[in-house]
């Protein structure tokens, strides 16, 4: 039976719409105390809030371990620090940690979109893989839509079921993990580069990377590169970065369809051989 120790839940910025005529910087210690003050009394106060009461209904408060993801930005910190707040005075639970992701922010579209949202997988999988995926559950709530739509495919990706709740909605609704399939097949000869990128060592692209990346849909979507000074060096995309982690969870995946494939390839040169020993006969 799955016992559920852990959510994890991404957080936005819209408790701080009242205060958008206010330095957030300057009157950080104010905001923050009338809201705690505010999201207390108030029960329809905010999509994270509401969600999370309605799930910890669900489960009897059972949650032990709650994760605020914050965006890397100073009004992202300051509503998970509110929302943490606020469940450790309503709610008794003392393990609640803030997870600031480095570089999700709006302020440079390709830190966002490369360092930002790998940053995100990787710490979401180490989360996961801390508490094991039958144990998480996850709230893809708040925050950028791109990192709402990485969540949920985290999500799907470790069999993690997820709870989305509206504003306006009186429930959550729960979204069970889709059985997705990974093509492990697809990187079996690659996998040791990936797991080289991943462990963030500069990699020259070479000529036979290129052509996977330009022919094979699978690799376009994981491995991307960055040019410096006329030299290609390969990245894993936030998919790819996914991809290696979910296989790093279950090694033996990838391991046993090596193996088999190399076992195949020894087979056919060994018929090939016989082949052609016979036709010299």
């Amino acid at each position: 039976d799955k016992k559920i120790n852990c959510v994890i839940l991404t957080v936005g910025t819209s408790l701080l719409n009242q205060y958008k005529d206010l330095d957030v910087f300057e009157n950080k210690n104010y905001i923050e105390e009338t809201l705690i003050r505010q999201v207390l009394i108030d029960k329809k106060f905010g999509a994270e809030i509401n969600s999370l009461n309605k799930l910890l209904k669900e489960h009897n408060n059972e949650f032990l371990n709650i994760y605020l993801l914050a965006s890397d930005t100073e009004m992202g910190k300051l509503c998970c620090s509110i929302i943490k707040n606020v469940i450790k005075i309503k709610y008794n639970i003392e393990s609640v940690e803030i997870k600031i992701i480095l570089e999700l922010k709006n302020s440079d579209c390709r830190n966002f979109a490369t360092k930002g949202l790998r940053n995100l997988v990787n710490e979401v999988t180490e989360i996961i893989k801390k508490y094991s995926p039958a144990n998480v559950v996850m709230l893809p709530i708040g925050g950028y839509k791109a990192s709402i739509a990485l969540c949920s495919t985290i999500a799907n990706v470790f069999g993690i079921d997820s709870y989305y709740m509206y504003e306006d909605f009186e429930d959550i609704v729960k979204i069970p993990a889709l059985p997705i399939k990974l093509d492990y097949d697809a990187i079996v000869e690659e996998v040791d580069l990936f797991l080289k990128l991943k462990n963030s060592e500069t990699i020259e692209m070479d000529k036979n990377i290129f052509s996977k990346i330009q022919t094979k849909n699978v690799f376009k979507s994981l491995l991307s590169y960055e040019k410096i000074d006329n030299t290609k060096y390969l990245e894993l995309t936030p998919l790819g970065l996914l991809f290696i982690e979910r296989i790093e969870l279950d090694p033996n995946i990838v391991t046993l369809k090596k193996v088999t494939k190399e076992k195949s390839i020894k087979k056919d040169l060994q018929k090939n051989n016989k082949e052609k020993h016979a036709e010299a006969i």
